[in-house]
């Protein structure tokens, strides 16, 4: 007999499978421990019994999950008689408007698309974010509601559509797989995976405009254009999209265009664990305080740059702000005889190294120092 309790390998993946409805299996690793996971998968693809910690229920069911499809589509999915398990867990009825019946698309659109959203959610339940459809403020379509606090909370692409009206843009989230709501922020949050990133098209734009609505009522967040969590399987897909980006020959289809923010989060240890700094308010200027002392922080500048120190300019990439990277590097370019410093984490010093191109000096910061100055401010915010 297995034990559902809180935090474990199973209550995690059910609780994943309650949102999204599937799970990539090549993406377990992003969960923990891809053998223990592999494992907990396969022990529950036979006959199981499981307890409830709480009030002791048991259920005796033929399996828990099933898998579906082959490779790189290869999917985890709740097996329809073990439902009842997620009103354990508090869910239910947003995992049955996902699943169409039990009978969720199989075509490789629909699978890719529910392995990004899925994705991302799992570096949002790492990282201690509000993200079950229970425990999110159901999001209202008009008026002045201000429904979000200081929860960082994460809203998967469908849950945009699901207002109080029940009225949804198909079209207006075709790309967005989700947004965050935190430290006094409204986030579109990307996934690309492997694949490069191009912000083009009127259906980004319409996105960003349906969301920045939804912002405005429910958050009370009135921003010009909205920032962007991009993430993506690892740093080359940041270094391709943004020489993507450069051959644009229309300036309106450049990136920082597109948004004034685009942070880069690779879908790794590292990304869940920076995702926490995007909870606490003036997370930004935190990082900066850090690094600088406040007589030497530059607030309004020619160009895009942080600190000037011994006659260097100082950018902090420790945002991992892809926009703002580039602009420092197009200001190098202009102005070649100047000294130039960028300061970065170790999981980024490859690709700012690569991306600069020794037009500056390249220094590591130490992200577990970082994280454990910060862990005071994103403790009381996220959840335990």
């Amino acid at each position: 007999m297995k034990i559902l309790k809180p935090g474990s390998q199973l209550h995690r993946l059910i609780s994943l499978l309650s949102v999204c409805g599937e799970f990539s299996v090549k993406s377990l690793d992003l969960l923990g421990n891809k053998r223990l996971y592999r494992r907990v998968v396969s022990e529950c693809t036979v006959p199981v019994t499981l307890q409830n910690p709480i009030t002791k229920e048991t259920i005796s069911l033929p399996k828990i999950f099933i898998l579906t499809g082959k490779g790189r589509m290869k999917s985890i999915r709740l097996y329809k008689g073990a439902r009842p398990i997620l009103t354990w867990i508090g869910e239910g009825n947003y995992y049955d408007s996902i699943c169409y019946g039990y009978n969720m698309p199989m075509t490789t659109a629909h699978v890719d698309r529910n392995h990004r959203v899925a994705e991302t959610l799992a570096a949002f339940m790492d990282a201690g974010f509000y993200y079950l459809p229970h425990t999110l403020p159901r999001l209202k379509s008009d008026g002045i509601n201000r429904i979000i606090t200081t929860q960082p909370l994460a809203y998967p692409s469908r849950m945009l559509k699901l207002t109080d009206n029940g009225e949804g843009n198909k079209t207006g989230f075709s790309r967005i797989t989700g947004a965050v709501f935190a430290g006094g922020d409204c986030y579109a949050v990307y996934n690309t995976r492997n694949a490069v990133m191009k912000w083009s098209g009127k259906g980004e734009t319409k996105a960003m405009v349906s969301l920045k609505q939804l912002s405005i009522v429910n958050s009370g967040i009135d921003q010009d254009r909205l920032p962007v969590l991009f993430f993506g399987a690892s740093h080359e897909v940041a270094f391709r999209s943004m020489l993507a980006m450069r051959k644009a020959t229309n300036i309106n289809l450049r990136f920082d265009m597109f948004a004034p923010r685009i942070h880069f989060i690779p879908l790794n240890r590292y990304g869940a664990r920076f995702i926490k700094f995007i909870s606490i308010p003036r997370w930004r200027e935190h990082l900066l305080e850090l690094l600088f002392g406040e007589d030497q922080i530059v607030k309004l500048t020619s160009f895009e740059y942080d600190a000037k120190i011994n006659g260097t300019y100082i950018l902090s990439h420790l945002d991992s702000d892809l926009c703002r990277l580039n602009r420092f590097r197009e200001a190098i370019i202009d102005e070649p005889d100047e000294k130039y410093e960028v300061l970065c984490f170790e999981w980024q010093y490859d690709f700012v190294k690569k991306f600069l191109d020794d037009l500056a000096k390249v220094t590591v910061i130490s992200f577990d120092e970082v994280d454990k100055e910060l862990s005071e401010y994103y403790s009381r915010y996220l959840i335990k």
